[in-house]
C-alpha cells in the first residue's frame, strides 16, 4: 500500500507538466522578448563623389536620450544598422549621422616578416597610424551635417548619404 502523504506521479502527469513548462516558457519570447525596446529595420547607402563606399563605418547618434545604431557598408555601399544585436535596426527617433572610413597608413609595418613573426622592437612599439579615406567633416555625427529620422510603421527605413569633397 502506498503512503498518501506524497503525490503519485504517473507518466501522463509528467508529460503534461513537461509540455506546460515548454509552452509557457516559450511565451516569454513573444513580442521581441529580448528585453530591449522595439527597433525598426534601417538600411543606409553611402556614396562618395557618386561611387559606392565599401567599408565605411556609419554611426547614428541619437538626438536626446536613446541608443546609438551602427553599421559597416559592403561592396555596394549599403549597410543594415544594428543597435542591440546584429542587423536589428534602430530605435525610432531623430539622429545625427557620422560616416568614417580609415586605412592603416603603412600596412607594411603591420605585416609579419618572412618567418611569419610579427614586428619586434621599435617597429612594434610605434603607434599605428591611420589615414582617413573620406573627408574628415563626415566623421563626427555632431559636425557632419548628416541627419536621419527613423519612423515606425513605414517598413524598412532607407537613407542615402551622398558625400562630396
Amino acid at each position: 500500500m502506498h503512503d498518501r502523504r506524497y503525490p503519485v506521479f504517473t507518466l501522463r502527469s509528467i508529460v503534461v507538466l513537461s509540455v506546460s513548462v515548454l509552452v509557457f516558457g516559450s511565451l516569454g519570447g513573444c513580442g521581441g522578448g529580448d528585453g530591449h525596446p522595439p527597433r525598426v529595420p534601417v538600411e543606409v547607402e553611402v556614396t562618395y563623389n557618386g561611387a559606392p563606399v565599401e567599408g565605411a563605418h556609419v554611426t547614428f547618434a541619437p538626438v536626446g536620450e536613446s541608443q546609438s545604431a551602427f553599421g559597416t557598408t559592403g561592396p555596394n555601399g549599403k549597410a543594415l544598422l544594428s543597435t542591440f544585436g546584429e542587423n536589428d535596426g534602430a530605435l525610432p527617433g531623430s539622429y545625427q549621422v557620422g560616416v568614417r572610413k580609415t586605412q592603416i597608413a603603412d600596412p607594411a609595418s603591420m605585416a609579419p616578416d618572412d618567418t611569419g613573426a610579427m614586428p619586434m622592437g621599435d617597429s612594434a612599439q610605434r603607434p599605428t597610424e591611420f589615414r582617413e579615406e573620406l573627408p574628415s567633416k563626415y566623421a563626427s555625427p555632431s559636425h557632419s551635417g548628416l541627419e536621419a529620422t527613423v519612423t515606425e510603421g513605414a517598413g524598412k527605413n532607407t537613407f542615402r548619404f551622398e558625400l562630396t569633397d
